[in-house]
């Protein structure tokens, strides 16, 4: 009946890594969930007759718009429900047949981010089982003997050991991250789970090993934190996890990508007593962390003083011996200079792995006073607070000396712990007062635009009215919906218009008031007036439209990067109350964004690349320190012309050109050209928001219209819409390649 001339198999299948085994069971999985005639029919028909059932069966699921049928084939509109019909199929073989059936799709180049799915649901599906039995004592005895007898060898490899064997056997594939993923999801949910320790450990030491595109990587590096942070606050309820945080601490220290870091930060961060008991450790409360930052500074600088000395006498002798033999001194002298730049290399990697290091701690530590329990909140505060004197003039007798990528960084802090709302689990709401405080103090004696403007929405969020446990409105506002908590309505998120203008205009009457620059005094002889910096002034605006809206997501980000790479989701109904612990979950990106806030954080982020470019410590610092000028705000190709950016740059055999070669003559500033692409350190702009940004720009007709009709640019772009369309589009094609 089957046509072997053709090399099909009875299914009508092609031969691939599935043997006949497989796709038997997956075809007896179909027949038992038809009726007695179509079962009969699919078993005991020829091909005709099984692809016409098969047709009517695809028929009625694009009616119910469960799959998208073509001519010979379906595809499922979303990857989930595929997911789901996959963990249907598994859950009715049962756990030991379903690890069975997977055994050869866990190989490479599979498993598919689907069949991971499907085995987290079926490891759900499990629990919510055994939940269900009830909880007599001979209900437990049975859960027990059913579970001692699931772990014994007879029944088989658990679900969890499988996708644990499978990805210790990848080398260098990306995909042993997916599959490191789905094994912390599968196994949290055991009573006691047993390989946390072990993946955390395997994590670390292959973290480094991973190997591919650096989007792929990327991508699974976020998703692995995700799940580890996430097993780790849940296992810290049972066992003691200071371990284990200390290896996410180290994983993060080392991780080249900008991303990745900070979501290692953040996860960190919001351990509580466990993550914090690791800072505890290796760093003394009487530390003070800006002069053991110098102190290390210092010691480095000093080894590698040492170590070009060495050289140099090392050369110096080789020189001397060249008159007795020409051949082997030229030979040492070669040797010798290769010897000196592995000195320089090794320097450079150090003094960056310094920076990082110290720049997760400040990430680190606002977010720790948020998550720590009652007992550990003061030595939490103190320790914050030992980061802060370093901007207070009257504890540094005039200057500061906190370097102004840790300040930058604090304020990141802020907002991240500024995000967790009072119904998150794990969040102590009684540090809440403290770091409003301190978020407010900071913004006083910040130094640097990014440090405000950051500082502006962390407390915006913190304004927000929230709740725990209070009943919500649904979007027409007819029927109440109750928390586990409480019974008191939820009063509105938004403020009145008025009091939302006048608390954001407190907060710019504090930004810079302590440490900023003398500005240039007025006309009449008064004191000097300070200048807002345009992003923070626009990013003042966005945050008075949040707290009037309610909606934080739509005119506020958590991080630039993060929100540009992503497309996001947003619910149908933007006046609805959304249940969530975070204000900016990790599914909003630009394209919840207002108008506004896409085009301010797009040239935001374009600021921070032109400042931050290859990312070595000292000079990121400098061109903090040069972009803080108060006579020009911005450089002026952000403001006029962005010609000398030269976004089209690609990087060649030489090396990239310095920051000021191709700046206009009048710029003090000293930034451009942009840095070629893989020189960008937070990541490129992805295509998809350069092209946003295109959109953003009016058309051919409504550029003709006078601007005091429509705005065609941003307040702070005074360039022409053609110019600024052309450099989106050659920004757009950085990443086409």
């Amino acid at each position: 009946m089957w046509t072997k001339a053709r090399r099909f198999d009875r299914y009508g299948k092609r031969g691939n890594t599935f043997s006949e085994w497989h796709r038997e069971r997956i075809w007896n999985t179909l027949c038992d969930h038809l009726s007695p005639g179509e079962r009969k029919c699919l078993r005991e028909g020829n091909m005709g007759q099984c692809q016409v059932a098969l047709s009517r069966f695809a028929a009625n699921a694009d009616k119910l718009q469960l799959v998208e049928s073509f001519e010979k084939r379906v595809r499922f509109p979303h990857s989930i429900i595929q997911a789901y019909f996959g963990f249907r199929m598994l859950h009715h073989l049962g756990e030991r047949g379903a690890g069975e059936l997977i055994q050869q799709a866990v190989q490479p180049p599979g498993p598919s981010r689907e069949l991971l799915i499907a085995l987290v649901l079926l490891s759900r599906r499990r629990v919510a089982e055994l939940s269900a039995k009830g909880g007599s004592v001979r209900a437990e005895l049975q859960k027990y003997r059913e579970e001692l007898w699931r772990q014994a060898p007879v029944y088989g490899q658990p679900i969890a050991d499988r996708l644990f064997t499978a990805a210790n056997h990848r080398t260098d594939d990306p995909k042993a991250l997916d599959l490191y993923a789905a094994t912390l999801e599968v196994d949290s949910v055991e009573a006691r789970p047993r390989l946390l320790r072990d993946i955390v450990e395997k994590v670390h030491g292959r973290w480094s090993d991973i190997k591919g595109d650096r989007r792929t990587v990327e991508d699974a590096k976020l998703r692995l934190l995700k799940q580890l942070g996430t097993a780790l606050r849940v296992a810290s309820e049972k066992t003691d996890t200071m371990l284990l945080y200390d290896h996410v601490f180290r994983i993060g220290k080392a991780e080249p990508l900008y991303s990745v870091r900070l979501a290692a930060a953040q996860e960190f961060g919001s351990g509580g007593t466990a993550a914090f008991a690791v800072i505890r450790k290796k760093i003394g409360l009487n530390t003070d962390p800006i002069r053991e930052y110098d102190k290390r500074l210092r010691d480095l600088k000093a080894r590698r003083r040492r170590e070009e000395h060495d050289w140099s006498e090392r050369m110096r002798n080789a020189m001397n011996a060249r008159a007795s033999s020409r051949d082997r001194s030229s030979a040492e002298s070669d040797r010798l200079q290769e010897d000196r730049k592995e000195i320089k290399q090794r320097y450079r990697k150090e003094r960056i792995e310094l920076s990082r290091e110290f720049v997760m701690r400040a990430w680190m530590i606002p977010m720790l006073l948020g998550s720590v329990d009652d007992s550990h909140r003061d030595e939490a505060r103190e320790r914050l607070t030992k980061w802060l004197r370093h901007l207070d003039p009257k504890h540094t007798h005039g200057t500061p000396d906190l370097p102004l990528v840790l300040e930058a960084a604090l304020a990141q802090g802020f907002k991240l712990a500024a995000n967790q709302r009072k119904r998150r689990p794990y969040s102590a709401p009684g540090s809440r007062a403290d770091l409003i405080r301190q978020a407010e103090k900071v913004l006083q004696q910040s130094r640097c635009w990014y440090t405000q403007l950051t500082l502006l929405q962390g407390l915006c969020l913190w304004e927000l009215p929230d709740s725990v446990g209070r009943r919500e409105r649904d979007v027409d506002g007819r029927v109440w919906r109750e928390d586990d908590l409480g019974g008191a309505p939820e009063p509105s998120r938004a403020l009145g218009g008025t009091s939302a203008v006048q608390t954001v205009q407190r907060w710019l009457s504090m930004a810079g008031t302590v440490n900023s620059p003398p500005g240039r005094p007025g006309s009449n002889g008064d004191s000097p007036r300070r200048m807002l910096h345009p992003f923070v002034a626009e990013a003042g605006d966005l945050a008075a439209l949040a707290l009037e809206t309610g909606q934080p997501e739509r005119f506020l980000w958590i991080d630039e990067k993060t929100v540009t790479d992503s497309i996001g989701s947003r619910t149908g109904h933007n006046r609805g109350y959304r249940k969530h612990n975070l204000w900016i979950p990790p599914s909003v990106g630009w394209s919840t964004l207002d108008g506004r806030a896409q085009r301010l954080v797009a040239d935001v982020l374009l600021m921070l690349n032109l400042i931050e470019r290859d990312g070595y410590p000292e000079e990121v610092e400098e061109r903090m320190t040069r972009a803080e000028r108060p006579g020009m705000l911005l450089p002026p190709c952000l403001c006029t012309s962005r010609e000398p950016l030269r976004p089209g740059l690609r990087p060649g055999t030489s090396e990239p050109p310095a920051p000021g070669t191709t700046c206009l003559p009048d710029c003090k500033f000293q930034l451009c050209p942009y840095p070629p692409r893989g020189g960008v350190p937070r990541g490129e702009v992805r295509e998809p928001f350069c092209r946003q940004q295109q959109v953003l720009l009016p058309g051919p007709i409504r550029r003709c219209f006078p601007r005091a009709v429509h705005r065609k640019t941003p307040p702070w772009v005074s360039m022409r819409v053609r110019e600024l369309d052309r450099f989106w589009d050659a920004m757009a094609g950085r990443t086409r390649d």
